[in-house]
C-alpha cells in the first residue's frame, strides 16, 4: 500500500516510522538555526541573495563606512508588493526593502548600494530564520503502510 501526501501533511501526521525521513528531507536542523549574514554590496547592486532562503527576517541593518552613508540604519522588510526606499539617514527613519516570495532575495532601492559602496567597510547585516530547503507542499511518497 502506498499513499502520496505533502511534506506538510506528513509532518502533521507525525508517523513515528516516517518522521526521521521527513525531518531529514526538510533539513530541520538548518531550519532551527538562526542566521546572521553580512554582505558588502557592489556598486549598483540592488539585490541580496540569501542562502538558505528565509522563512522570517528578524532584522536588516546597513552600517556606515569611513565615508559615511545616507542609507545606513535599520530597514523594514515587506512582501514583494511593497515599496522600497532608502533609510532617512538614521535610526528614527527606517528604510524599506522587499523579500521575494521564495525567501531568497532582498531588494533595496538603487541608491542603497551606491551609498553603501562609498566606503569598503559599508555592509548590510541580515538576521533571519531559514525556511525548509524543500517546499512543504511537495509530494512525499509513503510506502508500506
Amino acid at each position: 500500500m502506498s499513499s502520496n501526501t505533502t511534506l506538510a501533511q506528513a509532518l502533521d501526521q507525525a508517523n513515528p516510522n516516517r518522521i526521521a525521513d521527513i525531518l531529514q528531507k526538510v533539513k530541520l536542523g538548518t531550519m532551527l538555526t538562526p542566521r546572521t549574514t553580512t554582505f558588502t554590496p557592489a556598486s549598483s547592486q540592488k539585490d541580496v541573495t540569501l542562502d538558505p532562503p528565509a522563512l522570517m527576517i528578524t532584522s536588516v541593518r546597513a552600517t556606515r563606512g569611513a565615508g559615511g552613508s545616507q542609507v545606513a540604519g535599520p530597514y523594514l522588510v515587506q512582501d514583494v508588493g511593497g515599496t522600497v526606499r532608502d533609510n532617512g539617514g538614521g535610526a528614527n527613519t527606517p528604510g524599506a526593502c522587499t523579500l521575494s516570495a521564495d525567501g531568497t532575495t532582498l531588494t533595496f532601492n538603487a541608491n542603497w548600494s551606491n551609498g553603501l559602496g562609498a566606503a569598503p567597510t559599508d555592509t548590510c547585516i541580515v538576521c533571519y530564520v531559514p525556511r525548509s530547503y524543500t517546499d512543504l507542499t511537495e509530494t512525499f511518497n509513503i510506502t508500506g503502510e
